[in-house]
């Protein structure tokens, strides 16, 4: 017959427990015997396949990374993080004249401004 050992001293005998080397488990469930199958940020990925393991709202990092939400405000394809003007879909950089005013000179002036001389 089978042995009674319990390798784990789970109180289940190896011949009935598929994780006989993990006493936390008796099946190998979503990460395998040896690793817990916890969900630390309770958003329906494990821990072991969660690269974002305390953001419920992510469980890849993106561009943003874990804390950051990979969103685009102005549509102007660059992520709000990655964008200096997140709601200034013409600019992604601040520029001599910052968000939501052109940098392009269009009275004609070349920058001298007015005033008579």
């Amino acid at each position: 017959g089978m042995s009674d050992a319990d390798s784990d001293g789970d109180g289940v005998a190896d011949c009935n427990d598929r994780c006989p080397e993990d006493p936390s488990k008796l099946e190998a469930g979503v990460c395998g015997c040896g690793q817990s199958d916890v969900d630390s940020d309770e958003d329906g990925v494990a821990d072991c396949d969660d690269r974002c393991p305390s953001n419920p709202d992510k469980d890849e990092a993106g561009k943003c990374g874990c804390s950051e939400a990979d969103v685009d405000s102005d549509g102007d394809g660059v992520v709000d993080c990655l964008d200096e003007c997140p709601n200034d879909a013409s600019k992604v950089v601040a520029g001599v004249c910052g968000c939501g005013v052109s940098d392009v000179e269009s009275d004609g002036e070349g920058g001298r401004g007015s005033g008579g001389g």
